[in-house]
């Protein structure tokens, strides 16, 4: 730090601790900042970048200066001041504009457009091309017109019946089968997968729940004018509350307290956006397609910084960062508990950016399609339909979570909340953005929107944005109280004790996998138990585990001879598998498909009960007055398997369809279970 620039936050330092009321510091800091950007040469561009800052990175010196100053304003608690001075800033900033964003998408249209021939047909689409079926044409003439574009897709190696992985044409074996090449991340034992990227979980990958379910529980009549108290204790993204608002009777009258917890700022400050952008923007379906896009796309819209950022940055959310209580909607509130880092990390990703679209797709590419992760690829495509393949590629390539012919020539803005400041992509190379919802009800969303099951990521974009739609509207018509905040989980009891407005006392608590011993564990009961609500008889926490066999190696179906053997008798006589498992040269894509997905058939439940034992799960749990059900009526026990039995119960798959669902599509490994524990009452009996 410049010895002019240390003497001057000296002298701002010891101003404001002389002084007492928040206005004089405010007065105070504004006037620093004032001589400060007329005094600068350039002016202040690093605090609030407007799109004339130079694109050059700044030096060392005004790093140090910016951290400092930045520091200096936490300690003395003006964050909302600076933040008034930004937006102050922002709204005199030069804006981009290019192609406006079309309309909104509610049916699948036409998809004889170029933007380069300046083509565009608006018009519906209703006739499938027969090769591919991942775009459709409103004619026979507009399907003529396109072909010269779209048979590139359509013809594509990845659509071909003799498309094999590399590692079978090369005859060679593959790299997550090689243990020299597939070492587990630092801090793990042997067997977890490898992870390329930089290991951020942003979106989930395990299908939403509803933590409800009324009609399994309290029953829908009665839930209809039920008060309810929700904790999210580590939420990750918002695909839970999302599921569970909108899956409330929809003249539900009671009033919801949520609390959105995550120890993660940027999960918090993403979640936090997206409720912003579904509650402020008047648009509904406007709304709901921008927050899908900050959500999922690589690249927003043009108009995200006009029709978005403006009316968010005004906001009383964002005029009370503070802790106090903000009209989100006419029905709705949102209460903000967060650090003073999160704020400052918040306000920084609301700063307008200037990153090179070119970089963030190569960004983009340098993680999703890395030359030395192909076999990883060619795994996951190995057992998906040919269409399903090139969908998927299309978006590993450009990231965009929009049907397969749509127009996206407005799609044309990076994305800062999926970047970091020296652009790199924040997500893994296994992340997908369809792993966190159920394949059935996308699927049938894409239809019921005119396109087909072939187009992946258009059914993605319809069913999400239909879930949005819907919840934007409970935002504005249900009695919501929402208290986000970043901490860690087991200090959160605490902090709502503090303050006696906030929620004491909980219909349901949903703590994801922190259950995992990698994480909290189950000290997660001793804290949370207490606060079931005693009067509700169903009220439950619902834990998940999901890395529990690295701690139990019996789980494994490969831990014995018998285990094996089990699993595979189970899938060689399951008719909706397709195939029998009697190659087993490890070249084979086919044995390679079958080894991925031979724990459907695997009972993981005795080596569970182990584990829990192991870990006095029972012990821990008597202790905060709780017991884990023996049959649960939340979630089912295991993915693909039937609410309501029991915990040996395999996943069921009854059809071709659910095969392909749960053995191709879905990114999980199988041994995730859930447990629900409920209140033991004075008989001794569990609720």
């Amino acid at each position: 730090m410049t010895t002019n620039m240390q003497a001057l936050l000296f002298g701002l330092d010891k101003s404001l601790s002389a002084l007492s009321s928040a206005n004089d510091k405010k007065a105070a800091l504004l006037a620093f900042l004032d001589k400060l950007e007329r005094d600068s040469k350039p002016p202040l561009n690093l605090l609030y970048p407007s799109s004339n800052t130079p694109k050059t990175n700044p030096n060392v010196e005004d790093i140090i200066n910016q951290r400092a100053l930045e520091d200096l304003i936490a300690r003395h608690g003006l964050q909302q001041e600076m933040f008034e001075v930004q937006r102050t800033q922002f709204s005199r900033t030069p804006l981009k504009f290019g192609t406006p964003m079309p309309p909104p998408l509610g049916r699948l249209s036409c998809a004889n457009q170029s933007t380069s021939k300046s083509q565009f047909c608006l018009k519906d689409g209703t006739m499938s091309c027969s090769g591919c079926f991942l775009v459709r044409y409103c004619s026979k003439e507009c399907q003529l017109k396109h072909w010269g574009s779209h048979k590139y897709d359509c013809r594509n190696i990845l659509r071909s019946p003799s498309w094999s992985p590399a590692w079978v044409r090369e005859k060679r074996t593959p790299k997550f089968v090689d243990k020299d090449s597939d070492s587990a991340p630092p801090g793990m034992p042997q067997g977890v997968p490898s992870i390329f990227g930089m290991g951020l979980i942003l979106w989930g990958n395990i299908s939403a729940i509803d933590i409800i379910n009324a009609i399994d529980s309290e029953g829908m009549a009665d839930i209809r004018n039920r008060d309810l108290s929700l904790a999210f204790v580590a939420s990750g993204d918002l695909r839970n509350m999302v599921r569970t608002i909108n899956k409330l009777p929809g003249d539900y009258t009671g009033t919801i307290k949520i609390v959105l917890n995550d120890f993660n700022p940027i999960v918090v400050c993403r979640n936090i956006m997206i409720l912003s952008i579904l509650g402020i923007v008047e648009d509904i379906e406007e709304a709901a397609e921008h927050a899908l896009h900050l959500w999922y796309s690589i690249f927003q819209p043009l108009s995200y910084q006009t029709r978005v950022l403006v009316p968010v940055m005004e906001s009383e959310i964002f005029r009370n960062l503070n802790g106090t209580p903000a009209q989100l909607t006419p029905s709705t509130t949102m209460c903000t508990m967060f650090s003073a880092d999160t704020i400052a990390f918040l306000l920084d990703q609301l700063r307008p950016k200037d990153r090179d679209p070119a970089v963030a797709n190569n960004a983009l590419n340098d993680i999703m399609n890395a030359p030395e992760r192909v076999d990883y690829c060619d795994r996951y495509y190995a057992s998906m339909k040919p269409s399903h393949r090139l969908a998927l590629k299309q978006w590993r390539s450009y990231g965009l979570v929009l049907p397969f012919g749509a127009i996206n020539a407005h799609m044309a803005i990076p994305n800062p909340w999926l970047f970091t400041h020296d652009d790199r992509l924040m997500l893994n190379d296994s992340a997908h953005p369809f792993d966190g919802w159920d394949f059935d009800e996308m699927f049938n969303a894409g239809k019921a929107h005119g396109t087909t099951e072939e187009d992946l990521i258009g059914c993605l974009f319809f069913y999400v944005k239909d879930e949005l739609v819907e919840f934007s509207k409970r935002l504005r018509r249900f009695k919501i109280q929402i208290y986000a905040s970043d901490e860690d989980a087991r200090q959160l009891p605490k902090t709502l004790n503090s303050h006696p407005t906030f929620p004491q006392n909980f219909d349901r608590v949903e703590t994801s996998n922190i259950t995992d011993k990698n994480y909290v564990g189950m000290s997660v009961l001793s804290d949370w138990g207490p606060l079931l609500n005693k009067a509700n008889p169903h009220a439950a926490i619902i834990g998940l585990f999901m890395n529990w066999r690295l701690w139990k190696k019996s789980a494994d179906f490969l831990s014995s001879s018998v285990a094996f053997n089990d699993a595979m008798k189970r899938m060689s006589s399951c008719p909706s598998v397709g195939f029998s498992p009697t190659n087993l040269f490890p070249l084979n894509q086919k044995v390679t498909e079958m080894m991925k997905t031979l724990t459907l058939f695997h009972d993981t439940s005795k080596s569970f009960e182990e584990y829990l034992k192991d870990e006095k799960e029972d012990e821990i749990a008597s202790k905060a007055g709780l017991q884990s059900r023996r049959i649960n009526r939340i979630v089912p026990h295991r993915c693909f398997a039937k609410l309501g039995a029991r915990h040996s119960e395999l996943p069921v798959i009854d059809s071709p369809e659910r095969w392909y669902k749960a053995a191709s599509l879905s990114g999980m490994a199988y041994y995730e279970r859930y447990v629900e524990w409920g209140q033991v009452n004075n008989l001794g009996k569990i609720s």
